[in-house]
């Protein structure tokens, strides 16, 4: 795996536009953009440390090789892959984020 390699699914890119959305409504653009940038800035370190994060606690996407890593409020559960990182969708903890990626 190449350091530096971090790439978003659509469905993370999705989740990441509805909380903004959601932060733009709530906070207004300036605080929508300070908290995507720290978010973003926070999962970059699965660039070069992509086992940084724990094994999904779900058995199932677990045995399939998927992680997850807490950022403040929000979970990124990624994959580890030959090229790289790959996240694979980002929930803030509140929700049941568990029952939403087991499903995927």
């Amino acid at each position: 795996m190449m350091p530096g390699s971090l790439k978003y699914s659509e469905e993370a890119l999705g989740h990441l536009d509805k909380l903004s959305d959601f932060l733009v409504r709530q906070a207004g653009a300036q605080t929508a953009l300070h908290v995507i940038d720290e978010l973003l800035d926070s999962f970059d370190i699965l660039s070069d440390m992509p086992y940084i994060g724990r094994t999904h606690p779900d058995p199932l996407l677990a045995d399939r090789g998927y992680r997850v890593y807490v950022a403040g409020r929000y979970v990124g559960v990624y994959l580890v892959t030959d090229e790289g990182a790959w996240m694979a969708g980002v929930y803030h903890t509140k929700t049941d984020w568990l029952t939403r990626t087991s499903s995927d």
